[in-house]
């Protein structure tokens, strides 16, 4: 179904010896060609995941993250950011959506909700998606595309 898989910037994979850095543009989080959208619940996420697997995405597609994850994950991005790239955030957050988003999840992540990320490279991988995101109640689901972040209201 795709090129490749999240393992290329799955920072759940990082190890001392082959850190893995998240996929960043302008200073922030931007997972391009990824769906990423927030479940409340633990058991309702893993249905959904188990249902895109059933439509076919290979689990290599599908990331799942617990809010204290996502929480220690955020953490230690912030920790490793440059003075430039604190300052490529600022003006990400002026200039676009993207920082406001990613800020949106890590909320999402404190208050302990899931946060699903599945590889969507192309528009019938997206609408196959965005049917499973939303019989499983998931929200704030955005496509990161090449050019935009495209609400997926679900």
């Amino acid at each position: 179904m795709t090129e490749h898989t999240h393992a290329e910037h799955d920072p759940t994979l990082s190890t001392e010896a082959n850190p893995i850095d998240p996929p960043t543009q302008s200073g922030v989080l931007y997972p391009k060609d990824d769906i990423v959208a927030v479940i409340a619940d633990h058991a309702e996420a893993e249905k959904t995941v188990q249902a895109l697997m059933d439509a076919g995405f290979p689990s290599g597609d599908i990331d799942l993250f617990e809010g204290k994850q996502v929480l220690e994950l955020e953490r230690d991005f912030q920790e490793r950011k440059t003075l430039a790239g604190r300052m490529a955030t600022f003006i990400s957050f002026i200039m676009s959506d993207a920082g406001t988003y990613q800020q949106e999840y890590v909320d999402e992540a404190a208050k302990g909700h899931h946060i699903l990320v599945v590889h969507a490279p192309e528009h019938d991988v997206v609408e196959r998606a965005r049917a499973i995101l939303a019989a499983h109640h998931a929200h704030s689901a955005r496509h990161y595309g090449s050019l935009a972040i495209e609400d997926l209201i679900l």
